[in-house]
């Protein structure tokens, strides 16, 4: 059994704007789910990132992947309250 899996999610740099999803990567998102599901039974953990450059707000991804895994999602607000981004 391997201690983890590590996945990066990481897209093209032609998108140069960020704060919203500019390319839908749902199908991508979908097929990671399941090849992760298909490995679980051989990793202990799993970690996942996504940068901006992937749908165009890293944030937006990692709620979008947390709901295709029935998790909660994240707040981001109050997470990145008094930042400028």
């Amino acid at each position: 059994m391997r201690d983890f899996i590590y996945l990066r999610m990481v897209g093209n740099r032609f998108i140069k704007k960020f704060g919203g999803i500019r390319r839908d990567r749902a199908e991508e998102m979908r097929f990671w789910k399941k090849e992760l599901e298909r490995r679980e039974e051989t990793a202990r953990e799993g970690f996942v990132f996504f940068n901006n450059h992937f749908a165009g707000f890293g944030a937006s991804s990692v709620n979008e992947f947390r709901s295709l895994l029935g998790q909660m999602e994240c707040e981001w607000t109050k997470t990145l309250k008094g930042s400028t981004a």
